[in-house]
C-alpha cells in the first residue's frame, strides 16, 4: 500500500513538471507611452487636449498636439516606460515616414517579441527621411525607451495645421491585450477652455504617472 502511494505521488510530480507552458501564468509587459517632446525629464506643453480636429469647429477625437516650445525643441521622440517581471528585450519599434490623415508623418510600430503588432503610434507634422527599428526593454520597475522619431515641420501642405507641433495619436493592433487613454489626467479640448482663451496651453509634466496611453501585452 504504501509503495503505490508513494508511486502515484511521483506521477503527480511527474505530471505537473511536463504540463505545457500554457498552464503557468503568463507575466505581462506594460508600455506607458509618453509625450514625445521637451527637455528629457522636463516639460512637454500640451498645445491642444483629446481632439479630432482642433481647427474650429473643434471636434471630439484620439489625438494630442504637442507644442515646440516657441520652436525651442522641435525633435520628436519615441518615449516608452516598460515594465515587465523581469528584465530583458519585450519587443521592437519601428520608425518610418509615411502620410498619415492626409499628412506628413511618423508611423511607430510597437511589435512583441514573437512579431505580433501591438500598436502604432502616429506623430502627425513631423518628418524624417530613413527608417528606424529599435529594441524595447523592460524591467520591474521601468525601463525608460527612447528613440527619435523626427522633427517637427513648419507647414504641412495638404493638412492645414496652426502653429508647429506634432499630433501624437496611438491605434491598439489584435497583439494588444489591453489598450486605454489616460482620460483621467490628460484632458480633452472642452477641459483646456477653447482656443484664443488662457487655459488653451497646458503643461503635462513628464513622469511615470503622466501617460496618454497604456498598452499591455503578454509574454
Amino acid at each position: 500500500m504504501r509503495r503505490l502511494l508513494m508511486i502515484a505521488v511521483l506521477a503527480a510530480i511527474v505530471a505537473v513538471a511536463i504540463l505545457p507552458d500554457s498552464a503557468a501564468a503568463t507575466a505581462t509587459v506594460t508600455t506607458t507611452i509618453q509625450p514625445p517632446n521637451g527637455p528629457v525629464g522636463g516639460m512637454s506643453r500640451l498645445t491642444c487636449g483629446w481632439h479630432g480636429n482642433c481647427l474650429l469647429p473643434v471636434s471630439d477625437g484620439d489625438g494630442l498636439d504637442w507644442g515646440s516650445w516657441g520652436g525651442v525643441y522641435t525633435n520628436v521622440y519615441f518615449r516608452a516606460r516598460i515594465t515587465y517581471p523581469g528584465i530583458g528585450k519585450v519587443g521592437t519599434v519601428k520608425l518610418e515616414p509615411v502620410i498619415h490623415q492626409g499628412c506628413t508623418a511618423i508611423q511607430a510600430t510597437i511589435k512583441r517579441n514573437d512579431g505580433a503588432e501591438a500598436a502604432y503610434v502616429y506623430y502627425l507634422h513631423t518628418t524624417r527621411t530613413d527608417t528606424l527599428i529599435s529594441n524595447l526593454y523592460g524591467m520591474t520597475s521601468y525601463w525608460p525607451n527612447l528613440a527619435y522619431a523626427g522633427e517637427m515641420v513648419s507647414s504641412d501642405p495638404g493638412c492645414y495645421m496652426e502653429g508647429q507641433h506634432t499630433h501624437q495619436r496611438a491605434v491598439s493592433r489584435p497583439g494588444a491585450s489591453s489598450f486605454n487613454y489616460n482620460v483621467f489626467q490628460i484632458p480633452d479640448w472642452r477641459t483646456l477652455g477653447g482656443p484664443g482663451t488662457p487655459e488653451w496651453r497646458d503643461y503635462v509634466t513628464w513622469d511615470p504617472y503622466s501617460f496618454p496611453w497604456r498598452i499591455q501585452w503578454p509574454v
